[in-house]
């Protein structure tokens, strides 16, 4: 078996992905020690020497880190002591502190330039844009799920005859402050985009959306863009995010509206520090059909009982987000069929090497065909059975984490193989 190290950004925190992935780790029979980057008693370059210098006496098979997050200080991971040692990087599921740091701090990316390391991407859009403006190489990777944590579980069921989401909206409170942070000039290209992503078809990329609009404008006003882009780089990032958040709202407001028009529907949306939608936000954003909405929050639940979102509901809904552009698939997709439950999601390229269409999951592929599909599908519940056993099947065959651990080490070992020449 082996020893690897896992950092963690900063002291007391902790990225969901990377807990199971060393917790699978540990489960698989490996050794895991866990250092952060940065601790708030110690002084960043008296820590990096002392952390370097300890990993270094370990001398670990591979080190292995969060690339959003663990990033933050990119010197620490090219010190000598530590420059032999393979390093592994993950991007999973997050556009947001990845892509802001990669903008903010040009050298961010060195670390995933040194020699001997595999940066692992969770889509290919973000793998290619790596390449292309960085060219910075990547591998692909899914994320997954711990077949002991989300299990089938068929004792209880509740709300059985029940649509169900989990997931959020951001709040107003939460956009308005995003707003706030902008000068007039990004403001008004904020509020363009508004009305862009709520006329565009099901699932358009903000991004590319915030792109045309700024394209649509006169050559004084993209010059004074690029200005403010050079000036204040912390309000782009504001208009960044924003166009991320507007872009993830009306992807799940316009699938839940047509959801609503079959049956009730549940929603399952963690809240604990406020800044998701709330109840009334929810009912405001999806309007009034003759059957009933219930909003749950969830914020209060351990990681580790996460499996229990599951119990609920005779179909669940998935509305990707805008960050899973071509391949990303979100963990509820794993979490559902890690549960044996049936989903029904949109189409993005990189799920169907996941999943069979229409046998280990349900499919539409906009809001216009929604409605009828979840229909379909909510009528038969035999189908709705045979479709959540098929993608249980699937799923412990492929896309638990000892399956993605099994796959970095076959390619870290593949790279890093040590060459005739340097054996004794």
């Amino acid at each position: 078996m082996s020893l690897f190290v896992q950092m963690h950004p900063i002291e007391g925190m902790r990225d969901l992905a990377m807990q199971q992935w060393a917790h699978a780790l540990r489960k698989a029979g490996h050794t895991v020690v866990e250092h952060s980057l940065l601790e708030p008693s110690a002084a960043p370059e008296n820590h990096f020497s002392e952390l370097s210098a300890k990993i270094r006496s370990l001398n670990p098979d591979a080190i292995f880190t969060h690339g959003g997050m663990g990033f933050h200080s990119p010197q620490f991971y090219l010190r000598p002591e530590i420059a032999e040692i393979p390093l592994l990087s993950f991007w999973f599921d997050d556009p947001l502190r990845p892509v802001s740091t990669f903008m903010r701090k040009p050298r961010y990316l060195d670390a995933l330039r040194r020699p001997r390391c595999l940066h692992f991407v969770w889509d290919g859009y973000w793998r290619d844009w790596l390449w292309e403006k960085h060219a910075v190489r990547s591998l692909p990777i899914h994320l997954a799920a711990d077949p002991e944590e989300f299990h089938p579980d068929k004792r209880i069921v509740e709300h059985s005859s029940w649509l169900v989401f989990v997931g959020t909206l951001s709040g107003k409170e939460t956009l308005e402050k995003i707003i706030f942070k902008m000068p007039p000039l990004l403001r008004k290209v904020a509020y363009a985009l508004e009305k862009e992503v709520a006329a565009a078809s099901y699932g358009a990329q903000p991004y590319h959306l915030l792109d045309a609009v700024i394209a649509g404008r006169s050559e004084t006003f993209r010059q004074a863009i690029l200005e403010t882009r050079e000036k204040d780089p912390d309000a782009w990032l504001a208009l960044c995010h924003y166009a991320w958040h507007i872009g993830k709202n009306e992807t799940r407001r316009r699938l839940l509206r047509e959801a609503m028009k079959v049956g009730p529907l549940l929603i399952l949306a963690g809240n604990l520090e406020r800044s998701q939608a709330a109840e009334h936000e929810w009912k405001a954003a999806l309007g009034e059909t003759r059957f009933a909405l219930r909003v749950i929050d969830t914020g209060h639940m351990r990681g580790d009982g996460l499996n229990t979102l599951y119990r609920h509901g005779c179909l669940h809904l998935q509305a990707t987000d805008p960050q899973s552009v071509e391949s990303g698939i979100p963990f509820r997709v794993f979490q559902t069929t890690a549960c044996a439950r049936p989903l029904i999601s949109d189409i993005k390229p990189g799920l169907a090497s996941c999943y069979d269409f229409e046998k280990e999951i349900l499919t539409f592929s906009s809001d216009k065909d929604a409605a009828e599909k979840i229909a379909f599908a909510f009528s038969r519940p035999a189908l709705l059975e045979e479709v959540a056993e098929a993608g249980h099947k699937r799923f412990l065959l492929e896309h638990t984490w000892k399956n993605r651990i099994e796959y970095v080490l076959q390619k870290t070992a593949a790279e890093f193989r040590v060459q005739p020449d340097e054996k004794g």
